[in-house]
């Protein structure tokens, strides 16, 4: 289980007991210091780690120990979350936001689009609610 600070620039991990609903270990899974915040964050079939970074123009993959491996660029300075879509869940669509004063951050600027990730080489998750199986 994640939990994402944005005001620390930091990923947390837990682990988690779902017989119990009991959280338990808490860690640094990932500490940023440069440009962007962690905002929204996916996990692959895999475990890696996807995170969307505000103010930061991308997002980036981590391997399920908070190993970087790669990362995708967009036209948006502030990229909020994401979403695993297509049929086999292997595509993702990242959402972004307008700043405040409605001014783009570069003279193209694409803020407030939607943004899609085609040939990932991997599969999402379903998402899961609780007190639900997984859709």
């Amino acid at each position: 289980m994640f939990f994402t600070d944005s005001a620390t620039k930091t990923i947390w991990a837990y682990d988690f007991d779902a017989e119990r609903a009991k959280i338990s270990n808490k860690r640094i899974f990932i500490k940023r210091t440069d440009v962007g915040e962690p905002d929204g964050l996916l996990v692959d079939s895999l475990g890696n780690v996807y995170t969307f970074l505000w103010e930061g123009s991308k997002v980036e993959k981590y391997d399920p120990a908070g190993r970087y491996m790669t990362h995708w660029e967009v036209n948006a300075w502030r990229v909020t979350h994401g979403a695993w879509v297509g049929e086999h869940l292997d595509e993702m669509i990242l959402t972004s936001a307008v700043a405040w004063d409605g001014l783009p951050k570069w003279h193209d600027e694409e803020a407030g689009a939607l943004f899609w990730l085609k040939n990932l080489g991997v599969r999402g998750m379903a998402k899961h609610k609780f007190g639900r199986p997984a859709s």
